[in-house]
């Protein structure tokens, strides 16, 4: 539970084991975020592309 929380993490934080997020999600999974009233939409590589740079 917690590799999955970890994943919502701010990429700035703590590095993420991008092969064991990898296995948490289905490989169509899409992911939701909102931030200041907006909706962004990701699938699962256009989501961890941000947390690959760390």
């Amino acid at each position: 539970m917690s590799a999955f929380f970890s994943a919502f993490a701010s990429p700035h934080e703590k590095a993420v084991d991008l092969t064991e997020l990898r296995s948490l999600f289905v490989p169509d999974a899409i992911i939701l975020a909102m931030a200041d009233g907006v909706t962004k939409q990701y699938d699962l590589e256009s989501f961890i592309e941000p947390r690959q740079a760390h």
